[in-house]
């Protein structure tokens, strides 16, 4: 069709090439339709395409005539970039106007001082703007130089035509394109979310982690296949906070009450363990964790995980099991090292109520009235009874057999109960007992009968290590402290030989002992009730000579004193 004259461009022709264009909506194909037809109507021997590329614009395609067909480079395919009068391209798009040149290296020519037209020497030249209700979508320019006015008037008039149908179908195939792109984006996202949560699956699954999230604003709650395994939850009903508290245990429920709420109203992250009850009725123990999502200061989720620690819990109920025995064992040892002392104690209360009823039968046989004398003697005899209780009491309260039971403590009080019981024994060996208290001590949280051990085992160390000291030098001292950053310390020195400076980081292992005749369990189950209750035990020698025993253990935070408020035994 090049070269045609424009009688030949009838009315049907301009119409099919519109139709052409017009049907097509794939991007590339349709640009390729466009150049083809516009090359042809126009009878350009070359042609080229611009379209926008943000504030640029850029070459879509080029095309050319060789042997009476029109070949059309795509962008993408350029070897290198075409080369233009590039100042026409931008009168173009500054003004929105066409531009026609009978023979553009004419001196009347106002491109002809274009480096491109002086060195190609261009002849016919016809640059048409691309728009669609004011918006400039393209620029298309066509060259001929095998002849001046190769554009007439007549093939303008069709080519404008063509361009504003041209227009139109661009802005529909680029929008098509976006859209097919943003499909092909929005699948390949979900792809990759797809992957991404199989493999989050796969490393939860590892871990042996559920996840889980709770969507706030809908009571809406996802979790994985192993949460779903967790809680006994079936899959595919919808599941929201009401399904999941109801699966905890009935116990549990107002601590993990108290830990959502405390994350929902201070924007933090949310901690805690409970238990799950299961339809079957098995228990199971899980520790979870999760992060609050926030807009606006309103809570829009909470995601996280769970973590089954059922075994690990009934480890943790195994070993307090273990424990319990080992140190009620332990107790019994003490029990049977203190008997001596034991039955002294008991003699002079039971032989002073003897004494006391030998006098009150020989008053009873003079036949004379002694009535403030029986006085006397039923209360000598009530006194003596109760101290013999209190001995009872103190043994029984050591030989109990019980798990921890937690209550307050004031560690000067205990301490001297302590020292109390063990007060004939520290006699009979001679030894000096110092007291040094903490005033207004604050109190900790513990089992009485567990601590009390703890107290009478280094007591019962501290005697043992000074019994080959004279006892001239014989000295136990037991302290208490404060450090008022939440701790209270105890301390428990004696005059002996001190330990063994290799020993030292042995000296709480199982079985480990520095005494021939010892199990090496005492000092061990002295450190796990310590531990057990939150605080940490060590030993050391002292500069001038003998062992010093210390544990802290954690300060309950409502039960510290008050300025000048005193509690405990004052110092000796």
């Amino acid at each position: 069709m090049m070269g045609a004259p424009i009688e030949q461009l009838d009315l049907t022709t301009v119409v099919k090439a519109m139709q052409a264009v017009s049907r097509e909506i794939d991007l590339g194909k349709l640009i390729e339709t466009l150049m083809v037809i516009a090359v042809e109507c126009a009878g350009a021997e070359r042609g080229l395409l611009f379209l926008p590329h943000g504030q640029e614009y850029g070459t879509a395609a080029e095309a050319a005539t060789r042997d009476d067909k029109v070949q059309v480079i795509l962008a993408q395919a350029f070897a290198a970039l075409p080369k233009f009068p590039e100042s026409i391209l931008r009168y173009v798009i500054r003004t929105r106007g066409s531009v026609i040149l009978d023979d553009a290296s004419s001196t009347e020519s106002p491109f002809s001082h274009d480096d491109h037209v002086r060195e190609r020497c261009l002849r016919s030249i016809l640059c048409l703007p691309l728009v669609k209700m004011g918006t400039l979508l393209g620029v298309l320019y066509l060259e001929n130089n095998l002849t001046p006015r190769a554009f007439t008037p007549g093939r303008l008039a069709v080519l404008e035509l063509f361009a504003s149908q041209a227009a139109i179908s661009l802005e529909n195939a680029r929008l098509y394109a976006e859209l097919r792109q943003e499909n092909c984006d929005r699948r390949k996202a979900e792809e990759a979310l797809g992957a991404s949560e199989e493999r989050m699956n796969l490393a939860a699954e590892a871990a042996n982690l559920a996840m889980w999230e709770w969507d706030v604003a809908k009571d809406e709650v996802w979790m994985t296949d192993k949460g779903h395994a967790l809680s006994g939850l079936a899959r595919g009903s919808r599941l929201d906070e009401a399904a999941l508290t109801a699966r905890v245990h009935p116990e549990d429920r107002a601590v993990r009450d108290a830990a959502i709420r405390h994350a929902l109203e201070t924007l933090g992250e949310y901690a805690t363990e409970y238990r799950i009850v299961l339809p079957d009725g098995q228990v199971r123990w899980i520790t979870a964790r999760g992060r609050v999502e926030f807009d606006g200061g309103k809570p829009l989720r909470m995601r996280g995980v769970w973590h089954d620690i059922t075994d690990r819990k009934q480890a943790e109920l195994e070993a307090a099991r273990q424990r319990t025995e080992l140190a009620h064992a332990a107790r019994l040892t003490m029990a049977g090292e203190l008997t001596a002392s034991v039955a002294h104690e008991l003699g002079q209360p039971l032989g002073a109520i003897l004494t006391n009823a030998e006098a009150a039968q020989i008053l009873l046989e003079s036949k004379q009235s002694h009535l403030e004398e029986f006085r006397q003697i039923l209360t000598d005899i009530r006194e003596d009874g109760m101290r013999a209780s209190d001995v009872v009491q103190r043994m029984r309260g050591l030989l109990r057999k019980r798990e921890l039971q937690l209550e307050l403590i004031d560690l000067n009080a205990t301490a001297l109960d302590v020292l109390r019981f063990a007060a004939n024994e520290t006699h009979r060996q001679g030894v000096q007992i110092e007291k040094r208290f903490a005033d207004n001590l604050p109190f900790v949280r513990g089992d009485a009968i567990h601590l009390r051990q703890v107290l009478l085992n280094l007591i019962l160390n501290g005697l043992e290590a000074m019994s080959e000291s004279s006892e001239s030098n014989r000295r136990l001292t037991m302290r208490t402290t404060y450090d008022g950053k939440g701790d209270v310390e105890v301390a428990v020195e004696d005059s002996g030989p001190g330990i063994p400076t290799d020993r030292l980081p042995q000296i709480f292992d199982s079985f480990f002992s520095t005494k021939t005749h010892g199990m090496g369990l005492g000092l061990s189950i002295v450190r796990s009730i310590v531990e057990a209750h939150g605080g940490r035990i060590w030993a050391q020698n002292n500069p001038g000579g003998g062992a010093c025993f210390r544990f802290t253990l954690p300060v309950t935070p409502k039960a510290r004193p008050a300025p000048g408020q005193k509690r405990g035994q004052v110092a000796q």
